[in-house]
Order: C-alpha cells, then sequence, then structure tokens
C-alpha cells in the first residue's frame, strides 16, 4: 500500500512537470522598471529620500546621518556651499531631496532644496561640490476670461474657470472699470511649471 502510494505521488508531480519552469515564469513577469528623471537627476540611478523639512531641521540636522564624500564632514560642507546656497534659507515646510549611493545607501551624493515650485538648489557631491540654483521649465499661457461680475470678483473668476487667488491682484486694476460698466473681459498671464 505504501509502495502504491508513493508512485502515485511520483504521477502527481510528473504530470505537473509539463508547466512552466518557476524561474522562467518569474522571468517573463518582471517588467522593465519605469526610468524617473527629476532635478536633473535619474531616480533609478539612486537610492532617493524625498521629505520635508520640520521645525527646527537646519542644513547640519538634515545630513548628520550620511556619510560625506573625502571624509569631509557637515561644517566643512557648510563652509564650501554657504556662498551659492543661504542655509539660514531653509524654511519649515518646504520640501527636500536626498541621493544616496545605491550600494551604500549612507553615503550622501546629493542633496536638492525645494524653495518654490520653480527654483530649487542642488549641491551634486559625486565629483566634488557644486551648488547649483536652477529653475525648472516653465511656459506663459494667455487666457482670455469674459465674465459679469455678481457678487464677489473671486467667486466670479472662479465660476469662469480662473484661479479666485488672482482677485486682489485684478482689484485694483478693475476698482475704475466696474464703475462704468458691469461685463469686463480679463486678460490673464499666467506662469505655469511643466
Amino acid at each position: 500500500m505504501k509502495y502504491l502510494t508513493f508512485v502515485f505521488a511520483l504521477l502527481i508531480v510528473g504530470c505537473n512537470s509539463d508547466k512552466k519552469n518557476p524561474v522562467e515564469r518569474n522571468v517573463e513577469d518582471i517588467k522593465a522598471e519605469p526610468i524617473v528623471k527629476k532635478y536633473d537627476f535619474v531616480y533609478n540611478d539612486f537610492k532617493v529620500i524625498e521629505d520635508t523639512i520640520h521645525s527646527g531641521d537646519t542644513f547640519g540636522t538634515l545630513l548628520q546621518d550620511y556619510f560625506l564624500p573625502d571624509s569631509m564632514n557637515v561644517h566643512q560642507l557648510t563652509e564650501k556651499v554657504k556662498d551659492s546656497f543661504n542655509l539660514r534659507g531653509i524654511r519649515a515646510g518646504k520640501p527636500f531631496v536626498v541621493f544616496l549611493d545605491k550600494k551604500n545607501p549612507k553615503k550622501l551624493k546629493a542633496f536638492v532644496y525645494v524653495k518654490d515650485k520653480i527654483n530649487y538648489t542642488v549641491i551634486d557631491l559625486r565629483d566634488s561640490v557644486v551648488v547649483h540654483n536652477k529653475q525648472k521649465p516653465t511656459s506663459i499661457r494667455k487666457r482670455t476670461i469674459a465674465a459679469e461680475i455678481e457678487g464677489s470678483l473671486s467667486e466670479t473668476l472662479d465660476k469662469a474657470g480662473a484661479s479666485a487667488s488672482l482677485a486682489p491682484k485684478l482689484a485694483p486694476i478693475l476698482s475704475t472699470s466696474l464703475k462704468f460698466r458691469k461685463e469686463i473681459s480679463l486678460l490673464l498671464l499666467y506662469t505655469k511649471s511643466i
């Protein structure tokens, strides 16, 4: 009886051997990782940490856990970058990105401080210490919006598809125009980050 059970188990294993080898199946399932490029860095080449500066953070506290190149310490790095990068300008709530070596995830390769939607600073430590103040590519687009102002200017702009935050900028310009006519056309110029 035990012999018959053993033969039956071998038959089941033998019948399942017609299926693909698990190693072959895994190779087919692997898809190419999409290439992500931001701040002139290919994210796939680094271990990337994106974070936000918290209250009380300084440039030194942000980098104290990482190894700097050429046995440099944080103080030496701050001395090298202080002419190109305003270290006191670091503000809580602003994003930053740390690029680390994939093989040694404690080794710092670059640091990016994002000042606003367009401007950012790159401290590149790959070959030597280099600081670049850069801007994201932008484009200017013109839009014409026609609307009859009923109620507040911000509500009218919002209903017309424009940003209500333009109201304080347009109010002084339109204050004299509104006395003479109710219907106006607004030419809006805005910058959009790509």
